[in-house]
């Protein structure tokens, strides 16, 4: 006798149920780990943007800074060439090397020219020929702004230290960084922290100027991504240059309890 094997043609409505069921817990589970990788990626990437943005413009003001002038002490006048002194009047001298308050850095530095002299000793390009710039930070409407323009020959900047905005755009027109909402400067005098800072002014032997300052704290607020997409914070960025050109102790020979309080 012959037995027949009973066989199912579908599968039960349970199994069905407990098979989507695993589907579906599975299905989550991928989905969890997919929306940690991206926003971990997200995240990283939002990082690496912000540390490549800060760097970049702490980097550009320091290069700026360590351009900035030393001052010369002058010769001293004498019966025979009494006309051997300096004599400093109103306008800020090329020895100034930095002269700044709160929100706005002004730096002289000295740079290659640009200009090009021909065969027949004429100079092409005589507008850029000075190597001497007048470098200007301050904080316009739209964000951080700078302004380099020749100094010695510009009758416009020659005795200012503010912006001269002669671009129709107005203040836009000089902005790098519209992702810094405020700006500011303190000036390390080697002791001591203070808001403001002229080199112009002499030193205690009356003739030399004191230069620029020992260090300068820079203090930015940045706006990064936040936690939730689209979201945008603030940071604050802190960082402090010592400037090799100052006349006064080296970066080695600064108070390091006054140095350490620059950084909070």
């Amino acid at each position: 006798m012959l037995l027949h094997r009973q066989t199912r043609s579908a599968y039960t409505l349970l199994e069905v149920i407990v098979a989507s069921a695993l589907a579906l817990i599975l299905m989550g589970a991928l989905y969890v780990a997919l929306d940690v990788q991206l926003r971990l990626a997200n995240a990283g990437r939002d990082a690496l943007d912000e540390a490549i943005l800060t760097r970049a413009l702490v980097q550009r003001i320091e290069n700026d800074l360590n351009a900035a002038l030393t001052p010369v002490a002058p010769p001293k006048e004498s019966e025979e060439d009494p006309l051997a002194g300096i004599l400093l009047d109103e306008t800020i001298p090329v020895i100034a090397g930095v002269v700044g308050s709160v929100d706005t850095l002004v730096i002289y530095v000295a740079k290659p020219t640009t200009g090009r002299v021909t065969v027949n000793y004429s100079v092409e390009n005589a507008e850029n020929m000075a190597d001497i710039r007048r470098i200007v930070y301050w904080m316009a409407p739209t964000g951080l702004a700078r302004q380099e323009v020749p100094w010695v020959t510009s009758e416009v900047y020659s005795s200012s230290t503010e912006p001269v905005i002669l671009d129709d755009r107005g203040e836009d027109a000089y902005v790098i960084a519209q992702e810094v909402t405020e700006i500011s400067f303190e000036y390390f005098d080697g002791s001591a922290w203070t808001d403001y800072w002229d080199g112009a002014v002499l030193d205690e032997d009356g003739l030399t100027p004191i230069g620029p300052p020992a260090a300068i704290r820079i203090r930015m607020f940045v706006l990064v991504a936040g936690p939730q997409i689209g979201q945008k914070i603030e940071k604050e960025v802190v960082h402090v240059v010592a400037l090799s050109t100052a006349p006064g102790p080296s970066a080695s020979a600064l108070d390091p309890l006054g140095m350490e309080e620059a950084v909070p």
